[in-house]
């Protein structure tokens, strides 16, 4: 599934994930280069948070390296669970596992 990110009616990126039961897989958080630092991103995920209110967990994978990305999820309440290493190809990177504990409303 998937969230686009628009400002302006301009699409600016988009959020891909999957939702298995009651936890929630972001695989891809993307924004074109022009409209970072924006809040484009924090405020696309904190809605997806909203529109899944059933959900219990929220998972995600980032590069080592990606410092900007790993400031945002840990702004949002997510905390590092582990390390995958050599999960990343081109180049050959770590990814930090991240998890948040989302507010499930019955």
């Amino acid at each position: 599934m998937h969230k686009i990110i628009t400002i302006n009616n301009c699409t600016a990126g988009r959020v891909e994930y999957t939702i298995a039961a009651d936890e929630l897989q972001i695989l891809d958080v993307y924004v074109q280069p022009e409209y970072r630092r924006q809040g484009l991103a924090e405020n696309a995920l904190r809605e997806l948070f909203g529109e899944n209110p059933r959900l219990n967990n929220a998972y995600l994978e980032v590069r080592v390296s990606n410092q900007a990305a790993l400031n945002l999820y840990l702004k949002l309440g997510f905390t590092k669970t582990g390390l995958r290493k050599n999960y990343y190809s081109t180049p050959v990177e770590d990814a930090v596992l991240l998890r948040k504990e989302l507010t499930r409303v019955v």
